[in-house]
């Protein structure tokens, strides 16, 4: 099985707010990239959509290790995993579907605290990146094309 690591980040303007996601994977010298946009978000909901769409971009089964700088998603899945998903938990619809997409993939995931915004060169990458996703509504709102 494949090991890689993914960098996440999430970004809000305001929280709630417009949020940004973004998934960094440093693979083969090469840098892939995926990230996408939330017309209303939480920081913590932006993070989890960057771990979603780190999941469901792979193609075959990894041992995927996911960096992330929130204390929240490694709290919550290295500490109380069995109650994600309780209908009565902030967040469960996307932690389902996080574990849907690791399940799917047939992937064995692990979250790891880095300290964000520590010059990590991935972490920073992940960090524009889920910025400028969380702009684009900005943009937007102000009549930008």
């Amino acid at each position: 099985m494949q090991k890689v690591d993914i960098y996440i980040d999430g970004s809000c303007s305001g929280n709630p707010g417009p949020g940004g996601f973004a998934a960094v994977c440093p693979i083969n010298g090469k840098l892939l990239a995926a990230c996408g946009h939330v017309p209303q978000s939480t920081n913590n909901q932006a993070e989890l959509r960057a771990a979603i769409k780190a999941l469901t971009a792979l193609k075959v089964p990894c041992e995927v290790t996911l960096c992330t700088d929130s204390q929240y998603l490694v709290t919550c899945w290295n500490h109380d995993k069995e109650s994600l998903t309780n209908i009565k938990r902030v967040n469960h619809e996307l932690w389902f579907e996080f574990i849907e997409a690791a399940e799917k993939g047939r992937h064995v995931v692990k979250f790891v605290k880095i300290k964000g915004h520590s010059g990590n060169k991935y972490n920073e990458i992940a960090d524009r990146l889920a910025k400028a996703e969380c702009a684009k509504e900005r943009h937007l709102l102000c009549g930008g094309a």
